[in-house]
């Protein structure tokens, strides 16, 4: 299979692939690659600057390979490779010339290499063994020719057991993982950790009852212990309809990236403004338990579910930015802080089905972000979003509308830098049509209406900007 396509903001993309098998042994090799001039990030004359701004370009490699072996029956062995490279250019405040908009790029590698071994011992009992490996590197040049590098690496070995029961299906597995990072900006800076996981599982399912029940324990060497687990159940009070209910603990580690972004600044003298990026060492891990319950119902033609969920969350990590003035200066920080207590309570409506021969997938979520500490909503988490997809599908084209929708949303609430980005509804456009055997053309129309938006703010330099009305066509080669 292949594929090729051209598109607003001069955008390419290429992708070509090769699957199959010979007698045990299967085959998977992928590769692709997009490019695109793109635009400036920031609003027209955002903050002040006027100063022409560098269209954000932006490019991606990747390339990915699967192998397996059938030893015996039931006896498997696997490799499989993932490779991805990008290159970002992005707008940045320059410290060079004290103010305006300098250009500066980012360089992102990514390789992950794992081996795997699944093996039934027993007909009820299956293993699986795997250890992999992961790198990602992150280089970044600004256009006061500071750089930054933030590479990290993850070693892993994993061993899952999967055991049927008179009871029911059980898991059983253990996982031990090595973290490591290192970053550069002006000093040289190493961490590492480890984390080893057991964890368990069950579900069972008798007549119209269903139960789920997990426990975790984390043995984290920068942050300790964690034990963690969760207990659901479900009954069928008719064929299609179901009744769910679950209760469950969370616990996550703050990420090196969290931790340890490498401090920058820049400075503007038309704003007076100098502006701060760092990670936070001082970090606590995040906790949480979350409830949910709700009906279900699935005839095999219409899906749909109302679901009421709370979760309670403790030291939540949110990056803020918060501003400091003196003489006239100001400074301002953003860096990952901790939310000593948040709830998110919501509603989720969802369905899926057939209706007058087109296809229709939606949601839609009603939730109330708060950060119980200052009474304030949380950022970036609008009260209400939802998608809808209309399709219509025949022998030799498929056609489709997408419809995004989401309510308005706080950037950095209770802060002065606080800015209020307004809901906003984006129309989609998709399809494609067989022009020959295994040979179809495909477009697509993003934002549709040319909608003008923000859903992201930079504190220094304001919004950013966001794509308007684009458009996709390519040809695509399948013999799968």
């Amino acid at each position: 299979y292949a594929d090729s396509s051209y598109g607003t903001y001069n955008t390419t993309t290429e992708t070509a692939g090769v699957e199959g098998s010979v007698g045990d042994f299967s085959y998977s090799v992928y590769g692709g690659n997009t490019h695109s001039v793109s635009f400036p990030n920031y609003t027209t004359n955002a903050k002040g600057f006027t100063y022409n701004q560098t269209p954000a370009s932006y490019t991606n490699t990747n390339a990915s390979g699967a192998f397996s072996y059938n030893v015996a029956a039931g006896q498997e062995l696997g490799v499989k490779m993932l490779f991805g490279g990008g290159q970002n250019g992005f707008t940045s405040t320059s410290t060079s010339g004290g103010y305006g908009l300098g250009a500066a790029t980012s360089q992102k590698t990514l390789n992950v290499l794992s081996a795997y071994s699944k093996n039934r011992i027993l007909d009820e009992w299956t293993s699986l063994l795997r250890v992999g490996s992961s790198q990602d590197n992150t280089r970044s040049w600004y256009s006061n020719n500071v750089q930054s590098y933030f590479d990290t690496t993850q070693k892993q070995i994993q061993w899952q057991n999967d055991i049927k029961t008179p009871i029911g299906n059980t898991m059983l597995a253990y996982e031990f993982l090595n973290q490591a990072a290192y970053t550069y900006n002006s000093t040289y800076q190493n961490y590492s950790r480890n984390i080893g996981s057991v964890q368990g599982g069950l579900n069972v399912a008798y007549g119209d009852h269903l139960w789920q029940a997990n426990i975790r324990n984390d043995a984290n060497s920068q942050f300790g212990n964690a034990v963690t687990g969760s207990v659901g159940y479900g009954y069928f009070l008719a064929a299609p309809l179901r009744m769910t209910a679950s209760w469950g603990t969370g616990f996550q580690a703050p990420t090196f990236n969290q931790l340890y972004t490498p401090y920058s600044s820049s400075y503007s003298t038309r704003t007076r403004t100098t502006s701060v990026t760092v990670g936070n060492a001082n970090l606590q891990p995040t906790s949480s338990q979350n409830t949910e319950a709700g009906l279900r119902y699935d005839d095999g033609v219409h899906s749909a579910g109302i679901i009421y969920y709370y979760n309670n969350i403790n030291d939540q990590i949110s990056w803020v930015t918060s501003s400091v003035t003196s003489g006239g200066n100001t400074t301002s920080t953003t860096q990952p802080m901790n939310i000593s207590r948040a709830v998110i309570q919501g509603l989720s409506l969802t369905y899926g089905g057939q209706v007058l021969g087109l296809n229709i997938n939606g949601s839609m979520d009603y939730q109330d972000p708060q950060n119980m500490a200052t009474s304030n909503a949380l950022a970036y988490s609008p009260y209400v979003f939802g998608s809808l997809t209309t399709e219509k599908k025949m022998d030799t084209w498929k056609a489709g509308v997408q419809m995004q929708s989401q309510g308005q949303q706080q950037s950095n609430p209770g802060q002065s830098g606080n800015v209020t980005m307004g809901g906003y509804t984006l129309f989609n456009l998709y399809g494609h049509v067989q022009l020959y055997k295994d040979v179809s053309a495909f477009m697509r129309i993003n934002n549709l209406f040319d909608k003008q938006y923000v859903n992201s703010v930079n504190s220094t330099n304001g919004p950013y900007r966001t794509a308007g009305s684009a458009v996709f066509v390519g040809l695509r080669f399948d013999q799968r």
